[in-house]
């Protein structure tokens, strides 16, 4: 139903029915007093009738099934924004709404990720529905990693995160690696094991950024983060990297020994003593794999990963 139409239906309505108080406290800010005032519900909502502010005239329409309510519908109803919306609705008054419940693919109001509702046939052993649902909702990321990994059982990851070779395990999250929650193209998705795993690679962002101030690239001006436009993104110095490779070099004794003598003097070791596999799993990403054989009597390189084997 269009906003124009909704607001003439609300004005046929008999209010006196659905509530017999129509007094709500408010304030213009929060240094404020509270005052209490009247509002009239066959009037438009407004600044100066705020009936979002009243939680049976929310609870009507956000129940009712001639409207088909949802935030961005009363935020364009009462020229307000959707996060004024949800707070009145959800935090102040507790009430669900239609993009809560869902129908059949919706967005969070708070996290802005994609919800879905799984099919009939979905039974993933370690969740359960809440109260008053009929039916599962996942995430929309997760559950598509879910059916990415469960066609794949040969990957050692969908060994490792899924239960029965179907379901993500419960503790798994699914991260959006260029952090558009709504982006869910399985090559802008990442699984970690845990909440605690997550966390860390989320924060190894904070490297980057550092390197990027140092770097000048990024300026701090008047309390907010921006790039530097007279710098080319592409010149980064990067003085952390940098000096990391001169203490690395500095304490490594191996430098006290021509390269090219080491190479030889590994090709004259009898390897075979000390190994008889030579094989390694070479990992490509998260999703691609290949077993490969390396020869120890080679230098070692990406076509021969000598650094892979443990021996």
């Amino acid at each position: 139903m269009e906003i124009s139409k909704i607001r003439n239906a609300l004005r046929n309505i008999d209010w006196s029915k659905i509530c017999n108080c129509w007094s709500v406290e408010v304030r213009k800010n929060q240094y404020s007093q509270y005052q209490k005032i009247t509002l009239n519900p066959y009037q438009e909502c407004s600044d100066n009738n705020p009936l979002y502010k009243h939680k049976d005239w929310l609870k009507y329409l956000y129940y009712s099934e001639d409207f088909q309510m949802t935030d961005e519908k009363l935020a364009k109803l009462c020229n307000i924004t959707k996060d004024a919306v949800y707070y009145w609705r959800k935090k102040i008054h507790d009430l669900k709404g239609k993009d809560e419940w869902g129908e059949g693919r919706w967005i969070d109001n708070r996290s802005k990720r994609i919800y879905i509702r799984v099919p009939k046939d979905y039974n993933h052993p370690q969740l359960t529905l809440e109260k008053g649902r009929k039916r599962l909702y996942r995430p929309e990321h997760t559950y598509l990693m879910e059916k990415f990994l469960s066609d794949r059982p040969e990957l050692e990851i969908s060994h490792k995160y899924l239960i029965d070779g179907k379901y993500l395990k419960k503790q798994c999250e699914v991260h959006h690696i260029n952090f558009n929650p709504q982006d869910n193209r399985i090559e802008n998705l990442w699984v970690y094991e845990n909440k605690n795993s997550h966390a860390k690679g989320e924060k190894s962002i904070r490297k980057v950024f550092s390197i990027l101030i140092k770097s000048n690239c990024i300026v701090f001006i008047k309390g907010k983060y921006y790039f530097n436009q007279n710098l080319d993104i592409n010149c980064v110095s990067r003085p952390e990297i940098i000096n990391l490779e001169r203490n690395q070099s500095k304490n490594n004794p191996i430098n006290n020994m021509c390269l090219n003598e080491i190479q030889e003097a590994i090709k004259t070791i009898n390897w075979n003593n000390i190994s008889r596999n030579w094989k390694v799993i070479k990992h490509y990403n998260q999703f691609k794999e290949e077993i490969i054989n390396l020869n120890p009597y080679k230098n070692c390189s990406d076509e021969n990963p000598l650094y892979m084997h443990k021996e």
